[in-house]
C-alpha cells in the first residue's frame, strides 16, 4: 500500500514547493552533525497561506518558512525533542504535540496550554485530531480527549475501522491534506536538503 502511494505522489507532482537546506543558521533545520545519519524533523504542517511549519528540535522551536522557502519566523518552545511522534497546528493557531510520552497544547507562541503523561515507553500508533478531540489508538484501544486532556474515552469499533484505518495510511506518507480540494504536501530528504511538493488527485 505504501508502495503504490509513493508511486502516484510521484507519478501526480503538479509543482514544487519550498525547499530548505539543513544547518545551524536561523533560516535551516537544525541536524545532529555528531551522527553518522541524518536525523532531522520529518514532520511538518501547513496553515491556510500554505506556510510549512516545522518541528526543529535540535534549536527547540517550530520554524516557519512560506511555501517559496523563505524563513518567516521561529516559535520557540520546550516542548519538543527528537523523541516527538505527533505534530500538529489546529484552525486555532495552536500546536498539538505528542512528545516524550506526552500530549502537549502550546499556544502560537510556544507557551504549554495543558499536558498529559500516557506513561514511560506508551507510544500511540496512530495519533490524529480535529479542532475538538485528539484520537489515538494503543494497542488495540482507540482513545478520546478532549483538548483540557481530562478525559479518556474508549471509543467504538466502528470509528477504529473507518478513521483510524484510513488517517494511519496518511501519517506513513508523511503528508499534509490542505483544504477540500486534497492537495498534499510531501517532504523529501537529499543532501541535506527537505523539498516540498504539491501533488493532485
Amino acid at each position: 500500500m505504501l508502495l503504490f502511494l509513493l508511486c502516484f505522489i510521484f507519478n501526480t507532482v503538479s509543482d514544487n514547493l519550498a525547499t530548505i537546506s539543513l544547518g545551524n543558521e536561523q533560516n535551516q533545520i537544525g541536524f545532529d552533525i555528531n551522527s553518522d545519519e541524518i536525523w532531522f524533523p520529518f514532520l511538518f504542517d501547513v496553515d491556510s497561506y500554505e506556510n510549512f511549519y516545522i518541528p526543529d528540535f535540535y534549536n527547540n522551536r517550530i520554524a516557519v518558512f512560506s511555501s517559496h522557502g523563505k524563513y518567516i519566523k521561529s516559535i520557540y518552545t520546550s516542548s519538543i525533542s527528537p523523541r516527538i511522534n505527533y505534530f500538529k497546528l489546529l484552525d486555532s493557531g495552536d500546536f498539538i504535540i505528542f512528545n516524550d510520552y506526552t500530549f502537549y497544547l502550546i499556544d502560537s507562541e510556544g507557551i504549554e496550554k495543558e499536558s498529559r503523561f500516557l506513561g514511560i515507553g506508551i507510544i500511540p500508533s496512530i495519533i490524529e485530531c480535529d479542532e475538538d478531540f485528539i484520537y489515538f489508538q494503543i494497542d488495540n484501544g482507540i482513545f478520546k480527549m478532549d483538548y483540557y486532556f481530562n478525559h479518556i474515552i474508549l471509543d467504538n469499533y466502528e470509528f477504529k475501522n473507518n478513521y483510524i484505518n484510513s488517517i494511519g495510511e496518511k501519517q506513513k506518507a508523511l503528508t499534509v491534506v490542505l483544504g477540500p480540494n486534497k492537495m498534499i504536501y510531501y517532504n523529501l530528504i537529499k543532501d541535506k536538503i527537505i523539498k516540498f511538493f504539491r501533488v493532485t488527485d
